[in-house]
């Protein structure tokens, strides 16, 4: 996972394209998608988790914001700003 969000990273940085598996994990028995909330990030959870669990949940609204829907297009945005906060902070510890 750590391989993921370095890779997630430098695409962010560079500006160039971001390659980041969007697709929910599907349960063994049918292939179905697993929608469970999560939790809230506590105030001592590490930034790169955050960020990881942020991004989940990025991945989760993108098809229902194809389907123009509203609620899933607000999350969206809410957290791609959450996101780049998250990603400055975590590239600003690293220097």
């Amino acid at each position: 996972m750590l391989k993921r969000f370095r890779r997630f990273v430098r695409g962010f940085e560079a500006g160039g394209p971001i390659y980041w598996d969007p697709t929910p994990p599907m349960t063994t028995t049918n292939n179905v998608p697993i929608h469970c909330p999560l939790p809230p990030a506590p105030e001592d959870m590490n930034k790169y988790a955050h960020l990881l669990q942020v991004i989940e949940e990025m991945g989760r609204d993108i098809k229902p914001t194809y389907a123009n829907n509203k609620n899933a297009a607000e999350r969206l945005k809410k957290n791609i700003h959450t996101a780049r906060i998250l990603v400055r902070e975590c590239v600003s510890e690293l220097e």
